[in-house]
């Protein structure tokens, strides 16, 4: 009969987690029942062949004991191609606390590595993989390892992830700043999107939960993110850049200062394998945008509706559902309360309403300024994926009016919702902001222009605008995350050439809404 070599949790006490060892059907009562992460050696006999296996299946806290932590980093795990993962801070030379349990050795390029002490890795570098050399008991393997500047988010869970329901699961956001400690929380995990559900590259939703139980909510900041109980993990599949939704976040949060969100670049793993580069980021709704009161309104148009959310259609009866004709209602919960009133009252203003009615009492449904913004920022990225669906308004006492906060921005900056080219002449606009210029109410023409010149100072300024996209690239670029973004997916990505796509189109773009803009 073979030996089994187990990897023994750290702290004795941590409960048992099934182990998964593929052997000879008739061995597999004999190795089949430690609980915990594990490698196994299986030594079998004459017309057997040696056999190591990488596999693991979390403990009833869905925890997983790591082969390897450096300076506090646990490092995961791609279990296909036997490699680890660490987020670090690199500037040379790294010297590290390292741990790792206890029944195991570790050799780091041939330099044995000491549990629990300061160790000394040497010169090393990003975009680099190093032998890590494995051995329990007297079965050895060798790792890859490598290390990237960008955040872990590390999601443990036995259960199947699905679009609905969320299932139970343990996530882990793991800094490379050695001062920032691991963010762990429990939290209940779906599949999110709709046309990107059918991609084999998937975005997932996270909701935070007090404890293991799916039915207790809770809010929390994470990676340095205001707090927030509904969290996304978004994939970004048809973008080739992997960054056009953040950059308009970005460049939203520059010209309008407010209702927008941060995004940050993470590299994501379920279990034992690597779900390749994500944005994280929480979900745009009433808490994050810090609407309060009972008037706090938050309309969701998430289709197109046949003009309904363009504002270019008669509204067809009266809304009686948390549906609406190409909207949702996502706040307050429909199921305790609807309130259509705000959007359907500028809904018939502006589809059937005179001009002068519309003059006169448009500034008192939206706030003008805010329009003015989002139309900025719609026509400069070029948001044709925005000018109806993937828009919200909202309003609550603070704000006073109905304000436009756009999401969903992947088909942006000279590409469309497919991940197309796109020529840099067209005009974003709908029936709202067509009337708006047409009537010039509230002298919208002259604010249009009066911020466009404003803002192409600043942040619409050329340089600006390719600085940005250039310091998102460059970051990317630091580590090896894109090359390992191609190999998980079969993906064909060349962020240099995005880059320089980008800049070529925001030329042509730029040109072009210097001339809209004077002309109107």
């Amino acid at each position: 009969m073979g030996r089994v070599h187990r990897l023994h949790p750290r702290t004795p006490s941590a409960p048992p987690a099934e182990l998964r060892v593929f052997v000879h059907p008739l061995q597999l009562r004999a190795v089949r029942a430690w609980l915990g992460l594990a490698w196994v050696a299986l030594m079998l006999q004459s017309c057997y062949r040696e056999e190591v296996v990488f596999e693991t299946v979390p403990d009833d806290g869905f925890e997983l004991t790591p082969v390897l932590s450096i300076q506090g980093k646990a490092c995961c795990l791609h279990a296909a191609d036997r490699s680890l993962r660490c987020p670090m801070i690199l500037d040379g030379f790294l010297a590290a606390r390292v741990e790792h349990p206890d029944h195991v050795a570790l050799w780091f390029e041939g330099m044995p590595l000491t549990d629990g002490a300061v160790n000394d890795f040497g010169a090393v570098e990003y975009r680099k993989g190093y032998e890590l050399v494995v051995q329990i008991g007297d079965q050895r393997d060798t790792l890859t390892l490598s290390f990237t500047n960008l955040p872990l988010v590390h999601v443990v869970t036995p259960n199947p992830i699905h679009n609905e329901p969320k299932a139970l699961a343990r996530m882990h956001v793991i800094h490379p700043d050695p001062d920032t400690p691991t963010e762990t929380h429990w939290v209940g995990i779906e599949h999110r999107g709709r046309t990107s559900l059918r991609y084999d590259k998937k975005s997932y939703g996270l909701a935070l939960k007090g404890g293991p139980n799916l039915d207790v909510d809770r809010s929390a900041s994470l990676s340095g993110m205001p707090p927030a109980n509904k969290w996304m993990l978004h994939a970004a599949w048809v973008d080739p850049s992997r960054m056009r939704n953040g950059l308009s976040f970005d460049l939203w949060t520059a010209v309008h200062g407010q209702l927008g969100m941060e995004t940050q670049h993470v590299e994501l793993f379920l279990n034992q394998a690597r779900q390749g580069l994500h944005e994280f980021s929480h979900r745009l709704n009433a808490e994050t945008m810090g609407l309060e009161g009972e008037d706090a309104v938050v309309y969701k148009a998430w289709a197109w509706e046949d003009g309904a959310t363009q504002f270019v259609a008669d509204p067809d009866g009266e809304p009686c559902s948390e549906e609406w004709e190409g909207w949702y209602q996502e706040h307050p919960d429909p199921a305790e309360s609807l309130n259509w009133g705000p959007l359907q009252t500028l809904r018939e203003l502006t589809t059937s309403g005179s001009d002068e009615a519309f003059v006169e009492g448009i500034a008192d449904l939206v706030d003008l300024d805010n329009l003015a913004d989002g139309y900025v920022l719609l026509n400069v990225v070029m948001g044709l994926d925005n000018a109806g669906k993937n828009l919200f308004w909202v309003e609550d006492a603070a704000l006073g009016a109905l304000h436009m906060v756009p999401w969903d921005m992947d088909g942006t900056w000279g590409r469309w919702w497919d991940g197309a080219p796109i020529d840099a002449q067209t005009v974003v606009t709908n029936g709202l902001f067509r009337r708006l210029i047409e009537t010039n109410a509230g002298q919208f023409r002259s604010r249009l222009q009066d911020r466009w010149d404003d803002l192409r100072l600043g942040a619409c300024a050329t340089d600006s605008l390719k600085g940005m996209v250039s310091q998102r690239t460059a970051w990317l670029l630091k580590s090896d995350v894109v090359e390992l973004e191609n190999r998980t997916w079969e993906a064909a990505l060349d962020l240099a050439a995005e880059e320089a796509f980008i800049h070529q189109w925001l030329d042509l773009r730029l040109a072009r809404l210097d001339e809209h803009f004077e002309g109107l």
